[in-house]
């Protein structure tokens, strides 16, 4: 399977928590205030007036694990979305 890139997702962050030594690592959890999504194959926003955010959890030997979820207002009714992310300005490695 070759994989193509959907488009560039922009987020707008909103106010973030820190949370130090919880039973599962250290924890960030930020709020977005709005995710836009732009590409060829798919035109996307974050849903009006629905929750989103980031749950970031830093574990054992600094590996830190995304938790990205949203509600996305688009064209497309059904289906699901895999990202990768990076740096601005820098592509995903492929898997």
């Amino acid at each position: 399977m070759e994989l193509s890139p959907l488009g560039t997702m922009t987020i707008t962050m909103g106010e973030s928590v820190f949370m130090a030594n919880v039973p599962s690592g250290t924890r960030l959890v930020i709020d977005f205030a709005d995710i836009v999504v732009k590409g060829p194959r798919l035109d996307a926003r974050k849903a009006p007036n629905s929750p989103a955010g980031d749950w970031l959890i830093l574990g054992p030997g600094n590996v830190a694990t995304l938790d990205i979820r949203m509600l996305r207002a688009t064209r497309v009714t059904r289906g699901s979305i895999k990202c990768r992310a990076s740096r601005a300005g820098r592509r995903p490695e492929k898997s």
